[in-house]
């Protein structure tokens, strides 16, 4: 991601990450997360476990009053629990271990909800990066 660079589209990156007009098989697409502006934080799952779900929930819904499409980023640590990995290695995924399975799947739903609430329906990655390549 750009810091501070607000876009709403996907954009392509060339071999060397610069934004290109046009895509080769060299090219990757990339996603932005949704923000409401420059200055906010981007809208992804993982800032519920840092600066509290309802801080998120409140971004959120403020986000989807736009009406516009967008990608909405969750990490395999959202929604994994303590007991789903080997711990003979260190981490540094903080959320493993203040929040159990079910408070993560409880958020999930929760964040869902807001979503489809306001119309919003999901669509596999792969078939909007095939439109954005025609």
């Amino acid at each position: 991601l750009f810091p501070f660079k607000f876009t709403k589209e996907p954009f392509f990156l060339n071999e060397n990450l610069e934004m290109s007009q046009t895509h080769n098989k060299n090219t990757i697409l990339e996603f932005p997360m949704p923000t409401l502006s420059n200055l906010n934080t981007p809208i992804w799952h993982t800032m519920g476990f840092f600066f509290g779900m309802n801080y998120l929930k409140k971004m959120l819904k403020k986000f989807l009053e736009k009406k516009q499409n967008f990608f909405y980023l969750m990490h395999p640590a959202d929604f994994l629990d303590k007991s789903d990995l080997n711990f003979s290695n260190k981490h540094s995924l903080e959320r493993l271990d203040k929040f159990n399975i079910n408070e993560k799947i409880k958020y999930i739903e929760e964040i869902f909800e807001i979503i489809t609430d306001k119309g919003f329906v999901g669509e596999k990655i792969k078939n909007i990066a095939n439109d954005y390549r025609k």
